[in-house]
């Protein structure tokens, strides 16, 4: 309750409420090299779940929840910390749905967003 709370009440929930949902928790997987022929290796790859994938006035959303406290201090330490994980999430939408994308940060104890 404690961390839900405020993003409940925040201006981005209702947003949020309007935008088209396209899915929720989506995992993902691909290659990232390929395993040289006649070798037992594995191919090398990316895997994870991006938690909300929504359309808001034509543009596609990959938005991912964040429980950290954030404040001025720390918000753009926190968005670099980040900017690889939206890199990999964007790429995968690339990948399978052939869109480019824009990704987002929830940090819910705040109730504030931020697109990286």
């Amino acid at each position: 309750e404690a961390i839900l709370k405020p993003f409940f009440r925040a201006p981005l929930y209702r947003r949020l409420g309007r935008a088209q949902l396209i899915g929720r928790e989506i995992p993902f997987l691909y290659p990232l090299a390929r395993a040289p022929k006649k070798t037992l290796l594995p191919a090398l790859g990316m895997r994870g779940v991006i938690d909300l994938v929504y359309e808001e006035e034509g543009q596609l959303i990959l938005a991912d929840y964040k429980t950290n406290r954030v404040d001025d201090s720390n918000l753009e330490s926190l968005i670099e910390k980040y900017r690889v994980q939206g890199d990999v999430y964007r790429e995968a939408i690339k990948m399978t749905m052939k869109r480019d994308a824009v990704f987002e940060l929830i940090f819910l104890r705040t109730g504030i967003s931020r697109r990286v």
